[in-house]
This record gives C-alpha cells, structure tokens and sequence, in this order.
C-alpha cells in the first residue's frame, strides 16, 4: 500500500465577531454608542435612498414637461398640415373642373367650335387720350386769413 503523505495544517486566526452579539464576551450588555451608530448609519442610507428617488422623480417630471410640450407642438403642426391638404384639395378639386378649364382657355384666348375671336386693336397714332386738364389747385390761405375767417365769418 503507498502511502500517503500528510498535509499540512493551517490554522486560521479566529475572527473576532463579537460585535455583532448584544452583549459583550464578559456578559455584560454592550454600550449605547454602537446602537446610536447603527440608527445613524440606517437613516443615512435612508436618506441616500431618499435622494435617489426624487432625482428619480425630478427627472421624470422633467422628462414628461419635455415630452407635453413636443406633443403640443406635433398637434399643432399636424392641425397645420391638415389644413393645408384641405386646402390643396379643394384647389385640385377647381382645377379639374370645367369652370377652370373654360377660365384658363379665355386667358389665352381660345375659343369654342362656333365662336368668333374679337380683338380689339388700337387706332395708328395717338393711341393715349390725352386728359383734359387738371382742376387748379386753390392757393392755401395764410394764418391772419384764417383767423380773420374765424372770428368775422368771410
């Protein structure tokens, strides 16, 4: 039979964990400092905790601010473009009927099977007339005439 070899053995310091007991190793019962310390550190975590959650809060306030606005101002130009496709729609609608067909003809002067085209021509020569005259302007009445107007009635 082989044998076999021995191990080693290690021996590991003991880990104090004493204060983690209510009392202390002699029996005693520990002193008031270590539960003051740990209702402190449990409300500092608590208030971490605090913290994080209305930052939390903050920014989703923020956020759905950001977010009413860009909806508000998508509704506007929505409402804005449906306006204007009403609107093409409608000009599209006169375009491809008869009255416009007939008002884009005489514009250029077609005519009808039937119709006879008149163009008016102006005579050779002087073709403005000239205006007759102007009215004369009455001369503006000075100050003392005004006043003399006012007060005797001329």
């Amino acid at each position: 039979m082989p044998e076999r070899k021995k191990r080693a053995r290690i021996s590991l310091p003991r880990l104090n964990l004493s204060f983690l007991q209510r009392k202390s190793s002699d029996g005693k019962p520990r002193p008031r400092v270590d539960s003051r310390l740990r209702q402190q550190v449990i409300l500092v975590v608590v208030l971490l905790l605090l913290a994080l959650v209305f930052a939390s809060l903050n920014q989703r306030i923020s956020q759905n601010i950001r977010l009413t606005t860009q909806r508000d101002q998508l509704s506007t130009e929505v409402m804005q473009l449906t306006a204007t496709v009403q609107a093409l729609e409608t000009r599209k609608a006169y375009i491809t009927s008869e009255a416009a067909v007939e008002e884009f003809a005489r514009e250029r002067r077609m005519i009808r099977e039937g119709e006879v085209l008149v163009v008016p021509l102006t005579p050779p020569g002087n073709p403005t007339p000239t205006p007759s005259g102007f009215p004369t302007p009455h001369p503006t009445p000075q100050n003392w005439e005004v006043w003399w107007a006012l007060f005797f009635g001329d």
